[in-house]
């Protein structure tokens, strides 16, 4: 099917899967998958009217600072996941079943692959606005020219952390003996309800910053204190993003403890190199 078919006739394949499934797995990723692309074919027909081909996105200082439709809040390109759990959640749901699995993630692939959708696009304008915040921290001042060329570094494949958590420190402590044990070179954690020192102090370990996210902590990013956790933890995470120690980083809770049935280092060494992330299934723990 996949060498004979072209990218159309496997959307109304996945869409048949949708009507005619055998299990509630290949119904429901049938069902989801087809949403999916019945929306992009809207958005982005809309999209060929503004005179931009599908492979060129749009430039940063043209953003219309409005509402979206049902006062909905817009994407964030640099601190927003929602492309990324979307496409990730699809990936994991049809991995339950053997049947519609390889339909399903060939399309994903198909659709990750594509220069010109909205997650490329957005892909492009991340960088862009990366480029900007970064050149507005160096400052005015003219930079040091980039060497012509730079020596590949060894992969290490060293790996940490990221949290935003309001917990005690009795719940924060095994969260982080445990990643350690792993092999977590570094974990940053942001208290979203700051210890006080005493409670630092017992968790000190010159392996894990710990941040109180106090007013001073909000004062010192220029930002007000987001309403919604789930923007500080963004914000938070793409922090600690641009400036890992490690080559590779996990954005988890702190209810959240990774589990490898292998080194987590070796996991990673066998990771193919043309990718960016990894999605951590979850494993629900049922008392």
């Amino acid at each position: 099917m996949f060498q004979h078919l072209d990218p159309r006739w496997l959307v109304s394949a996945i869409t048949t899967f949708g009507d005619h499934g055998q299990t509630e797995v290949q119904r429901r990723v049938g069902h989801s998958m087809t949403v999916l692309f019945a929306t992009m074919k809207l958005y982005e027909s809309e999209r060929l009217f503004s005179g931009f081909a599908p492979e060129q996105e749009f430039k940063l200082k043209r953003l219309v600072h409005s509402k979206l439709p049902m006062n909905m809040d817009r994407y964030a390109p640099v601190a927003g996941g929602l492309d990324i759990n979307m496409l990730g959640q699809l990936w994991v749901d049809a991995k339950a079943d053997p049947t519609i699995a390889p339909l399903a993630h060939q399309l994903l692939n198909l659709l990750n692959a594509d220069s010109g959708t909205v997650f490329r696009r957005f892909g492009t304008l991340r960088s862009g606005k990366m480029r900007q915040r970064a050149q507005k921290e160096i400052g005015s001042g003219d930079a040091e020219p980039e060497p012509a060329s730079v020596p590949a570094k060894a992969k290490t494949h060293t790996w940490g952390t990221v949290s935003t958590i309001k917990a005690s420190a009795d719940q924060i402590a095994p969260f982080i003996a445990h990643h350690l044990s792993l092999g977590a070179a570094h974990m940053q954690i942001y208290l979203d309800a700051p210890l006080p020192r005493s409670a630092l102090d017992m968790l000190a370990d010159p392996r894990v910053t710990l941040v109180n996210c106090d007013d001073d902590y909000w004062r010192t990013t220029g930002k007000p204190k987001m309403e919604k956790h789930q923007q500080r933890q963004a914000f938070n995470a793409t922090r600690a993003y641009r400036d890992a120690q490690t080559e590779w980083l996990a954005h988890i809770n702190c209810d959240e403890y990774l589990f490898s049935p292998t080194d987590v280092k070796d996991a990673l060494r066998n990771a193919p190199d043309t990718i960016e992330a990894l999605i951590m299934a979850p494993a629900e723990e049922i008392a």
